[in-house]
């Protein structure tokens, strides 16, 4: 009888775990909750580093989660592709955050749209967007994009709890948005 060949077993070390580019993102969260904006860019754009050592790491490939399904949650560090893209969704929406707030509009929008890239369906990143447009003046393409949005996230079939939270945020941007769309 032939002997089986051992099999090789490959473990990867990473420089970085989906539980660090996670608490990355909440120091910055901290430091933006306790205003202060400054640390909170810095702290943001050293995650966004980590996502890309992440990325780079797992060569860009990591699992789908499959809608509708049980599935376990990953281990050895990693996470489903919806889940990183989503963080990096989050920490580029919290970055724009942190530039509304001093003023530097065009950095907001930047780092919203790069947000809305990486997760379309990121209904706090569109939330952002429609109060950069309404910080601009732009009060008409704020209020369609908002209209839009609670069309979107309060259907049946929206299965993401945290878009279907924000609609009650985009009515009342709507309502304020009303007011100020000149006739």
């Amino acid at each position: 009888p032939k002997t089986p060949k051992p099999r090789t077993i490959r473990i990867m070390i990473m420089k970085y775990t989906a539980a660090d580019l996670r608490q990355i993102k909440n120091h910055g969260n901290q430091h933006f909750e306790r205003n202060d904006l400054f640390e909170a860019i810095k702290t943001y754009m050293r995650g966004l580093d980590m996502c890309k050592d992440y990325a780079d790491e797992t060569n860009g490939i990591l699992p789908q989660k499959l809608e509708f399904t049980d599935q376990a949650e990953l281990t050895g560090g990693l996470m489903y592709i919806q889940e990183f893209y989503r963080l990096k969704a989050i920490i580029h929406n919290n970055m724009a955050s942190c530039f509304l707030r001093l003023n530097k509009v065009l950095e907001a929008d930047k780092h919203c749209d790069m947000a809305i890239m990486e997760d379309p369906d990121y209904g706090k990143a569109t939330y952002r967007k429609c109060q950069i447009l309404q910080k601009t003046g732009d009060y008409t393409r704020a209020k369609e994009l908002a209209v839009g949005a609670i069309k979107q996230y309060s259907h049946e079939l929206e299965d993401d709890e945290s878009n279907r939270k924000t609609v009650p945020q985009f009515q009342k941007l709507v309502e304020k948005l009303e007011e100020q769309i000149p006739f």
